[in-house]
């Protein structure tokens, strides 16, 4: 299982749903936060304490383009997108 989770700017909720997926996801399950251009990175940086790959873009592109960065670095056969 890959979870990608796009993200820009509220790192409050990026935080309370990492806490949530690192709870209850299946051991193994890939997990990637795509920070769509946050300011200074905040996304990426509310990421760093969790075992997650972070994609960067280094602008803002939106929620699809987003997307589909995190699809593209997804690495197992079922994945699953949360907004």
């Amino acid at each position: 299982l890959s979870i990608v989770i796009p993200s820009h700017r509220r790192v409050d909720l990026l935080r309370r749903c990492l806490g949530s997926v690192q709870q209850h996801a299946p051991g193994g399950t890939q997990v990637i936060v795509v920070d769509d251009g946050s300011p200074n990175g905040c996304v990426s940086q509310a990421a760093s304490p969790f075992e997650v790959q972070v994609v960067r873009l280094p602008r803002q592109r939106g929620f699809c383009v987003a997307a589909n960065a995190g699809l593209q670095a997804a690495t197992a056969p079922v994945v699953e997108l949360l907004n």
